[in-house]
């Protein structure tokens, strides 16, 4: 690509239309007023993994990072509900079935916020009580709440246009990283120009057009199976977790019907090659699962939906640049909890893209201070003097080295979530930085983006067709 094919010139641009990319969009636009960001998706908005999703939110998290992330999305949720009407998340009580020998494992992942319970019984299912097996006990949530994670997507991208451009339909068909910015080029012909891209592609991390930056990453796409269980919920039912099961039964009352979510071990699926039709396997898998709580509900199970979801090693999501730029940032393998913590990913997008212009500095920092060490090396060996030839070796390579280094720890530190300490040493090391590019007589870096207080547009959401609510 050339610079002379650029169609659109933009400050980000997101590939990915799920609710991860959605959201966002929506904070970087928060974060960055006058930003021009984009969105391109293959397919529409709210499609793919998001518009399979069962939707669940409850207050929990396997390590202390995901537990913050759950807060973060859980606050972040409640201020989209005020803010939009209307938006199909609804509360449903929460029932979490777990081993008596697992109490202890429950207080550790569960937030202060679920306000854990003990109850004496599992509250009534479909087809009567859901029993609790011997050995078990049952404790009530609070927070539980389920969503149609395709039309929030779509009430967001509404909501967003036209200030951020969406691209449905378009598959990016190439990405070259260039030292200034990010190109773009789509299947629709068109090139766009970025200074930073944010790739939020859910399961497809092997398209190839970024799979060289993925693969690195250690991420597997596992596939997701959900039977659904055809009696129509009570207005007062709840969603009944198993906790050791990783599994669930939920009531989807806009549907009309129940969802009974089981832990598929099918591992490296593509979600080109996933049917969106359940096989005979399946279903028997999960209708095993179920029996062990809920057998007069089998023979209600013949459908449901199935895809898949990228998974990482940590079970934890990753928002990290991949890039030798720093240009590219990933963001995704939420693991099966894409709507779960799509706010928290979100936000630590804004984080990761802001500290873009500062790691692009430091590398030119390093850049800068090879160029001297070949110098002052070169200096000194025609001057015939090995020592001094050393010397400069070795202390200009660890100045670059140092810079370089030193400012991806800030943003590992940063992405962790500890601001204060990566804003510290983020701010240290961009100037020590950019005072090495400018003693090199390098130019300074284009003004970076300028991250402002958090305000979310307010444009009022258009009617939505009944289909897509």
């Amino acid at each position: 690509m050339s610079p002379a094919d650029t169609t659109s010139v933009l400050d980000v641009v997101i590939v990915g239309a799920g609710i991860i990319g959605c959201m966002a969009a929506r904070e970087l636009v928060a974060a960055f007023p006058g930003a021009a960001v984009a969105v391109i998706d293959r397919d529409q908005v709210g499609s793919g993994a998001s518009r399979r999703s069962a939707g669940l939110h409850f207050p929990r998290g396997s390590s202390a990072r995901v537990r913050g992330m759950a807060a973060l999305s859980e606050r972040r949720y409640g201020e989209l509900r005020e803010e939009i009407p209307g938006l199909p998340i609804h509360d449903v009580p929460t029932t979490v079935v777990a081993a008596e020998s697992n109490a202890g494992r429950l207080t550790e992942h569960y937030l202060p916020s679920a306000g854990l319970d003990r109850v004496r019984r599992v509250p009534a299912g479909p087809a009567g009580t859901v029993r609790l097996p011997a050995g078990s006990g049952a404790w009530s949530v609070r927070g539980g709440q389920y969503a149609d994670v395709h039309g929030v997507a779509q009430l967001l991208a509404a909501r967003l246009r036209p200030g951020v451009r969406f691209f449905e339909g378009a598959r990016v068909v190439a990405i070259e990283s260039c030292p200034d910015r990010v190109r773009l080029r789509l299947s629709t012909g068109e090139v766009l120009a970025a200074r930073t891209a944010v790739l939020a592609p859910g399961p497809w991390i092997e398209d190839h057009a970024w799979r060289g930056w993925t693969a690195p990453l250690g991420l597997r796409v596992k596939k997701v199976v959900a039977l659904h269980v055809e009696q129509r919920p009570r207005p007062d039912d709840g969603v009944i977790v198993f906790e050791d099961e990783d599994a669930f039964l939920l009531p989807l009352h806009h549907r009309g019907h129940w969802l009974f979510s089981y832990t598929c071990a099918q591992w490296d699926v593509s979600p080109e090659g996933t049917h969106s039709h359940l096989s005979t396997v399946e279903i028997a898998e999960g209708r095993a699962v179920l029996e062990r709580f809920a057998p007069g509900l089998v023979r209600h199970c013949g459908t449901g939906r199935v895809f898949c979801d990228a998974y990482s090693a940590e079970r934890a999501p990753v928002v990290r640049p991949v890039d030798e730029q720093g240009r590219v940032i990933f963001a995704g393998a939420a693991n099966g909890s894409g709507y779960r913590l799509a706010p928290a990913i979100a936000a630590e997008t804004v984080r990761a893209v802001g500290t873009v212009d500062a790691w692009t500095t430091a590398r030119a920092a390093g850049a800068a201070r090879t160029a001297r060490t070949v110098e002052a090396v070169e200096k000194a060996e025609i001057a015939g003097s090995v020592d001094s030839a050393e010397a400069a070796r070795t202390a200009c390579a660890v100045e670059a080295v140092e810079a370089v280094e030193a400012v991806e720890a800030a943003q590992s530190v940063w992405i962790a979530g500890s601001v204060d300490s990566a804003e510290a040493a983020r701010t240290a090391r961009a100037v020590e930085a950019v005072e090495a590019v400018e003693a090199a007589g390098e130019a300074r870096p284009a003004e970076p983006l300028r991250a402002s207080r958090p305000t979310h547009p307010t444009t009022p959401a258009p009617d939505l067709p009944r289909s897509a609510q």
